[in-house]
């Protein structure tokens, strides 16, 4: 029983860091696309991973540098963040 208990724990570890790498290789074609097409230009509207886990919208308010954008949220806070951490609102 403890030999089974161990490889689900291994599984569930090898699927939590199988699942990490396809999200940061979205974010990062996600990126990539969006500043391909303009869509970070100042004035978009966007959402923006915090390190809470949750989406929060935004407006670009400096375009892309360095890999960082400048946002602001709804409240009047205008943050630096990577810019993979951005999606344009289609």
């Amino acid at each position: 029983y403890q030999q089974q208990a161990y490889y689900n724990q291994q599984a569930q570890n090898a699927g939590q860091q199988l699942g990490s790498a396809f999200n940061s290789f979205g974010n990062a074609v996600g990126s990539f696309f969006d500043g391909a097409v303009g869509a970070l230009a100042v004035g978009a509207r966007v959402m923006v991973q915090w390190s809470d886990g949750n989406r929060y919208p935004a407006a670009v308010t400096q375009p892309p540098r360095g890999g960082q954008i400048e946002v602001a949220f709804p409240d009047g806070r205008r943050v630096w963040v990577p810019q993979g951490m951005v999606s344009a609102i289609y």
